[in-house]
């Protein structure tokens, strides 16, 4: 079908004038775990890749335009997959420094939204919301609830939008409209992940299997447990396809225990090479928390002992409040009561 299509590119160069783009979107809606979809997605990077150079080389004013999620690029086959990406490609990395949630891109997409609306400029976090959310900054405390997309954190502002009847947003406001963005929002958006994976059954019996652990972290071997305490119908097969599909959505994250008892999570939304370890501890994210009716803590400060050779801004790290107390541990905010 190329081949027949490049005659015509040919014949198209010398008269026209304009620019043109085809853009291509929604792959995303017809992946499935068939391998013949995987090795079609890959082909179609490649074609693309090929028939961008032609037109470029015959001077045509034309292009291509395929838009693909990080996650699904990953999974596609292709000896040149990373070479299209290095020279072809615009990556939209919407993650930023977690230690400056001001400056996150998202909260710039967020302003330029509500200019918009408003017809003025506008930073929504100074102007509407408490400086201090769940004792953090309002802006880190939103994000966290977010796998950092601009469709995860307008959603969630939008819900918490929702919940006002003033300009001016109080706490209750924020937290009655986090708990509908996850109940209406991110509850749905992790079941419609799970599509091609699993049924939207199956994927609600797994958050009602997880739900009923009643915490937030658990391990292979709990879910496994509580599955079978409740005679579900989910296999085990299906459990683990599930525990790695929402890794791969960054619905889930795995926790990693040090020696001196500090914590560090991996989620893929922060790093897109990051492995799933199904053997290590699991956290359900943020954003599932309260639909699931588990428990919402604060935040605690774990103090790793100071050495000459490390910065004093490298003396601390922030942790999660979970199961396993860290030493040294000085609580920094009331528990969120949510």
């Amino acid at each position: 079908f190329i081949e027949h299509l490049k005659p015509v590119r040919c014949s198209i160069a010398p008269r026209t004038p304009s620019r043109h783009l085809i853009v291509l979107d929604g792959l995303d809606e017809i992946v499935t775990n068939q391998s013949a979809q995987w090795d079609s997605l890959g082909s179609l990077v490649f074609e693309v890749n090929r028939l961008n150079a032609l037109f470029a080389k015959s001077g045509l004013s034309a292009k291509i335009v395929l838009l693909c999620r990080t996650d699904i690029f990953e999974l596609l086959h292709g000896a040149n997959k990373n070479k299209i990406r290095q020279d072809s490609s615009i990556e939209l990395d919407w993650y930023s420094d977690p230690a400056a949630p001001h400056k996150s891109r998202l909260v710039a997409v967020a302003d330029l939204r509500a200019k918009i609306a408003i017809g003025r400029p506008v930073s929504i976090f100074a102007e509407y919301f408490p400086k201090k959310l769940f004792g953090k900054g309002a802006p880190q405390s939103l994000l966290d609830a977010t796998r950092h997309t601009p469709r995860d954190f307008l959603q969630l502002l939008k819900n918490i939008q929702s919940c006002c009847d003033d300009d001016a947003v109080s706490t209750d406001q924020v937290r009655n409209g986090m708990r509908k963005y996850s109940v209406e929002y991110f509850m749905p958006e992790m079941i419609d992940e799970l599509q091609g994976y699993v049924s939207s059954e199956e994927a609600k019996e797994f958050f009602k299997l997880a739900g009923s652990l009643r915490q937030r972290d658990f391990s292979r071997t709990e879910i496994l447990a509580i599955a079978a305490a409740e005679s579900a119908e989910l296999s085990i097969a299906k459990i683990d396809t599930v525990l790695k599909a929402l890794f791969e959505c960054s619905g889930l994250g795995n926790i990693q225990i040090l020696a001196d008892r500090r914590v560090f999570f991996t989620f893929r939304y922060r790093n897109r090479h990051a492995p799933f370890n199904i053997n290590q501890r699991m956290i359900l994210h943020r954003g599932l928390w309260r639909a699931l009716n588990l428990p919402v803590d604060g935040i605690v400060e774990a103090e790793v002992s100071p050495t000459p050779d490390v910065p004093p801004k490298s003396r601390t790290l922030r942790v999660e409040t979970l199961k396993y107390p860290a030493k040294r541990v000085r609580r920094r905010s009331p528990t969120d009561p949510t």
